[in-house]
């Protein structure tokens, strides 16, 4: 009689973790979406902008990267903005040696708020666009 209320409380705590774990899954979905719209919005709007070099965080840059296919490239900094985890060293070099590389962040990224403290303090001058929760300072000329 043990034996089975334990099986059964066993399989009653398997049946919810794995609801527990479906309904967690479908309620990322639409947060996930959003988030996609918005690097596609973004990848739109750099390439209306004939921007191709950027720099900006890991994720970003690696679904850039992929969803431009290779049209535009990326080099990853960290919050810091020192380079960091980029899978294709190469890219970083491309994107560094373009002086007319720009920068995209999340808005409200440490990294977005650090670049616009060491841009005002460098002396250099950026456009600074806002768009689909991402912000872009691209070089004045």
């Amino acid at each position: 009689m043990v034996k089975v209320i334990v099986c059964r409380a066993i399989f009653v705590l398997i049946g919810a973790t794995f609801l527990t774990g479906t309904i967690l899954a479908f309620a990322n979905i639409s947060a996930a979406q959003v988030i996609d719209q918005q690097e596609y919005a973004m990848i739109q709007n750099l390439s209306r902008l004939g921007i191709t070099h950027i720099y900006s965080d890991y994720w970003t840059c690696n679904r850039i990267i992929f969803e431009s296919r290779e049209k535009m490239l990326c080099g990853v900094i960290d919050d810091h903005l020192q380079p960091t985890h980029n899978r294709y060293p190469q890219y970083y070099a491309i994107v560094s040696a373009d002086p007319h590389s720009a920068y995209a962040f999340s808005i409200d990224s440490s990294q977005s708020i650090t670049f616009g403290q060491q841009a005002a303090l460098s002396g250099k001058h950026y456009q600074r666009l806002a768009f689909d929760g991402y912000v872009i300072y691209q070089p004045a000329e």
